[in-house]
């Protein structure tokens, strides 16, 4: 991969990511829509991109407000910790079961 084929690759994302930026700069004067789009980049955006978006600090009070706004869009879903914490449980007996029979 050349370095012209690298620009093109990354240039959507970066386009995507100062879009969220300019967004979560007026934020809460945003639309339904952008306040989507917003989500959608926090959600499924590359990690990278993301992380240098949440660790702008010139942007941290506007995200935090939003975090807080949309805190059911990242909350994990009822029932899904307590099925974690199960199979953990799950896993451990099973691996003191094999280890008391070998032993």
């Amino acid at each position: 991969m050349n370095q012209r084929t690298l620009r093109e690759a990354t240039q959507p994302a970066r386009l995507e990511q100062e879009r969220a930026s300019d967004l979560l700069e007026r934020y809460p004067d945003v639309t339904g829509e952008e306040a989507g789009a917003i989500l959608n980049f926090l959600q499924t955006g590359d990690y990278f991109d993301v992380g240098l978006l949440t660790s702008n600090a010139r942007l941290k009070p506007k995200l935090d407000a939003f975090l807080k706004d949309h805190r059911d869009h990242f909350d994990a879903e009822p029932g899904r910790a307590e099925a974690v914490i199960g199979l953990a449980v799950l896993f451990l007996f099973v691996a003191w079961a094999v280890w008391a029979v070998l032993n």
